[in-house]
């Protein structure tokens, strides 16, 4: 609850009545908005992205916040994958391990999928 007071030599009572009116509006408005934000194109200054690309990544990264421009490097191994097509990326880093000791299968999944 709330109680208003004015100051009756500046303000007459319709005026009084006209802000109340106006909080209680921003009020209500405020208690209507979604819990989860909802980003728009201007909240991301450094890359030009129109709503249905910041709804796709809004939808993949809930807890976005930013997103970044590539740096020159990524936009050039980028555009070597896209000249690529289904070829094989030179790029890509092949590694074999050779894993000693009792292994937990279902650690290993974690990790992996964690940096993939």
């Amino acid at each position: 609850a709330t109680r208003w007071t004015y100051a009756t030599g500046v303000l007459d009572a319709r005026s009084a009545e006209r802000l109340l009116d106006l909080w209680c509006e921003a009020l209500n408005t405020l208690a209507g908005a979604p819990a989860d934000p909802v980003h728009t194109p201007s909240d991301f200054p450094l890359v030009q992205l129109d709503q249905a690309r910041v709804d796709t990544l809004q939808g993949r990264w809930p807890a976005l916040r930013d997103v970044w421009p590539l740096t020159p490097l990524q936009e050039g191994l980028y555009a070597l994958t896209l000249l690529a097509g289904d070829d094989i990326d030179v790029y890509t880093m092949q590694l074999t391990l050779r894993l000693t000791g009792e292994l937990d299968p279902a650690a290993l999944w974690r990790a992996a999928a964690a940096l993939l």
